[in-house]
Parts: structure tokens; sequence; C-alpha cells
């Protein structure tokens, strides 16, 4: 005997107030695309409401998830010019997340931001690069926290230089350790910063993110305004050739041609890469081996650049819906909207990925990454190391712990067993951090770089430590 289901009303999408669905939507952290997704399903979504000042459920979802982010973004959170709706405004802030990086290596030493924005350091430190007050390597994690962070502020962003570094907040200040001697700190002086102190300099402007090369540093605001100091004979200020060309005690305002918004930067020791809002890609500093994508035959574009330096940025040709980017020592990496990879300089060890050790004047995609959508990409002085939208890891170039002596020119796949999110490399160490916020490393350890213990001096294979 079969026993009759009872029977149900339809329930309608409009028959839910617009609050409710408001809730539903701004409480789940959908991205853009997937509030563009929900408009799609009916046409309720598109509407305009007077609840919302004429503004449709989703494009008031959209602002909602925006203010959330407004501390950390400033004005990058508000509608500019060609913007057309929130949900567009909500796309560029996805973006300027996904360059936002919490674990960062210099040459030998370490930054990490925990999920409790507890900032910890290890590896060297006689140069007070680890901002724990010492001068001495340390292969024991330090938590320096609690020596400078305001209890209202959380730490968002963090970069590493040669052996400088610097932490951004959510409130915009940036805080700087370590080497100062070409003015690289940012904050006038040559001193080494033993302990993080606060780049007074910048903080009249809201930073949103910094990227720390050689011995200079970069500094982009919510504005769209990058700002340059430090060491610069080779072009990496940006400033043009003149009185600023050797260096600058103070960050100055990079001028770009045409005044394009940058929406993210990658400093190296040489040379640095900025990205647009357009996704268009610049370049300046040296220019050897076609390092900054740019053909010799560009000399003649302008007094501020020659067949080996450019002292101001200029547009990398033939690059478009650029999403992120990456400087390396002596070459470049750039992705596209749809994960493909570019990569172009100096190919010492196969590091541009190209199945050779030729370099590459100008940018080239790398054909054997192309059956994966790559979400990230890092660069060392003979590594890189791609991670596609599933956190997998690949790596070419020159061999780390037991591959020491077989460079790849092709892209090999890295096995861990945990999802990889971000990673970071220094000269002879790599860090993989996994979804779990747990980090592996390989590589030479004779500076406590990898974490482990001092008296190993060099980690094989990728190694889980156990920093906390």
């Amino acid at each position: 005997m079969q026993t009759e289901l009872p029977r149900t009303e339809p329930c309608y999408i409009s028959r839910l107030p617009c609050e409710v669905w408001l809730n539903i939507l701004s409480s789940h952290g959908l991205s853009s695309r997937d509030l563009v997704a929900v408009e799609n399903t009916s046409i309720f979504f598109r509407i305009p409401q007077k609840l919302f000042n004429g503004a449709s459920i989703t494009e008031e979802s959209a602002r909602v998830a925006i203010t959330l982010d407004f501390k950390r973004f400033g004005q990058f959170c508000s509608k500019r010019e060609g913007f057309e709706s929130w949900k567009h405004v909500l796309n560029l802030v996805e973006q300027l997340n996904h360059t936002s990086r919490k674990l960062a290596s210099g040459a030998f030493q370490n930054l990490f931001v925990t999920p409790n924005s507890q900032l910890l350091s290890w590896g060297a430190g006689k140069l007070g690069q680890l901002g724990n007050g010492k001068r001495e390597d340390n292969n024991n994690v330090s938590d320096i926290t609690r020596s400078f962070l305001p209890p209202a502020e959380r730490i968002v962003h963090v970069s590493a230089g040669l052996a400088h570094g610097m932490v951004v907040t959510d409130s915009g200040s940036v805080y700087a350790i370590g080497d100062g001697r070409y003015y690289q700190t940012g904050m006038g002086n040559k001193a080494v910063l033993l302990n993080p102190l606060i780049v007074t300099p910048i903080h009249q402007h809201h930073v949103i993110q910094t990227s720390c090369g050689g011995s200079h540093s970069l500094f982009l605001t919510d504005m769209g305004d990058v700002y340059s100091v430090g060491y610069g004979e080779q072009g990496q200020l940006g400033l043009g050739l003149g009185a600023n060309t050797g260096s600058t005690s103070i960050p100055k305002k990079i001028e770009l041609m045409d005044n394009s918004v940058i929406i993210s930067i990658s400093s190296t020791v040489t040379h640095n890469i900025l990205l647009t809002l357009q996704g268009s890609v610049y370049a300046f500093g040296l220019r050897v081996e076609g390092m900054l994508g740019i053909e010799t035959s560009m000399s003649t574009a302008g007094p501020h650049i020659t067949d080996s330096v450019a002292f101001k940025p200029v547009k990398i040709p033939n690059l478009e819906n650029i999403r992120e980017v990456t400087a390396c020592p002596g070459r470049s990496i750039c992705i596209d909207k749809r994960g493909r990879v570019y990569t172009f300089g100096t190919c010492r060890k196969g590091s541009l990925g190209h199945g050779d050790t030729r370099p590459q004047k100008t940018p080239k995609i790398v054909e054997a990454l192309l059956e994966y959508k790559i979400a990230h990409a890092f660069g060392g002085a003979l590594v890189s190391i791609f991670l596609t939208d599933e956190g997998h890891p690949f790596w070419c170039g020159y061999g780390m712990g037991e591959m020491y002596e077989f460079p790849t020119c092709l892209p090999t796949c890295i096995r861990v067993p945990e999802k990889i999110i971000g990673a970071s490399i220094g000269d002879s160490h790599i860090l993989l951090l996994s979804q779990n916020n747990n980090i592996y490393s390989v590589g030479m350890n004779t500076r406590g770089q990898t974490g482990h213990d001092i008296s190993i001096q060099k980690i094989d294979k990728f190694t889980r430590f156990h920093y906390s």
C-alpha cells in the first residue's frame, strides 16, 4: 500500500521579504561572480527595489559586502569612473584581496601572518630583519606582534627584501624592519630597525600593499598611486633620470604617462612590475635579456629609457587582461584572467618553464601549463612556482633539497599532502602554505631559514615545521 505524500504549496522567490534575501546573500561571502549567477536565476533579483533606493537586491548585497573591506582598502571601495555597479567594485576588491600576501621570504628570512593576525619571523636576523629586537639568526619562530601592533588593528599584508621587510595593517599603516642602509625602510635615514617602526613619511597615505626589492621598496595607496624609496642606480625607483636617480630617503610618487590606476605591485632586486586596473602591465628598472618584456628598439621611446635601463615605467606591449604580476630576479611572470602564465627574461636553470634555458625577451605563454588554471606565481633567484586554482603547486628551475642537482626546464608537480594556497622563495629555500595554515619547507637551512633545527644544514623534502 502506497502512502500519499502530503501536498505542499509552491514557494515563490518573491514571497520572501527583500530584507531576508539581502541577509541571505550578504552573509555568505558570495563573490561578484556568484551574485551575477544569482541574478541570472530570476528577474526578481535584478529589478530595482524602493527599500534599497532603487538598487536591486544583488547590487545592495555587493555594496554591503564592500563595506566590510572599507577599512582595509579605503577609496578602492568607492565607485570610480568606468564602474557601472557595486558588483564591479566588489570584483576589484576581490582582485586586491587576491594579491595580498600573508607569507613572505627575503634572502634568508621569513615573515608569516597567522589567521589570528600574529606576525611570526624566523631565519637570518643579523641586520634586524626578524624584527625581534636582536641581531642574530634564529630558526625558532619569534612572535613580534605585541611589540608594535595596536589592539584595534590587524596585519593584512607582508613583504620581504634582501634584508628588510614591510608590514601593512588594515588601517593603511606601514611598519618597517631590518636593513635601512640604502634608505629602503622609508624612514628618511639609514638606521637598522631591530623592531617594527611605523613609516611616518608615508603615513599620510592609506597604503594597501608594499613590495620590497633588494635595497628599495614600493608602496601602493588606496588611490592607485605608487611611491618608491631607497636605492635606484638601475632605475628601480621609477622616478626618471635626475636628482632622484641614485637614491631617495623618503617615499616619492611615481608618475605614469597615462595616469593609470595601479592595483598591484611587485619588486625584486633590480626591477619592478605594476598592474593597472585595466589589466595592462608596466615595468621599470634593469632591462637585461628581456626581464622587462620590452624590445631593445624601444630605447628610442624617451629620454628616461636606455638600452639597459628603464628609469620610468614603460607599458609592456601585448599583455592585456592580466590579473597577477610577479617580479623575480632576472625575469618576470604574469597571469591573465583565464589563468594562463606568461614568462620573460633570463632563464637560468630553466626557470621560465619553456623547456629550455634560452632568455625570452618578450612575454611568452608557458604552454606546459595551459591545461591548468593558474591562480598564483612566485619566483626566486633560480626557481619559479605556479599554483593552480585547485591548490596544486608546480615548480621549474633550480633543484631544491634532494633535487639539488636536477633542475627542470618544464613545470613539474610538487607532491604535498595538503591543498596549497601560497608560497614564498628565498635565495636557497622554499616555503609552501596550505589551506590549513601549515607551512612546508625545503632547501638550505644554514641560517635557520626553513624553520627546522639549525643543526640540520639541508632539508631534502618538503617537510612541515611547527611554528606554534
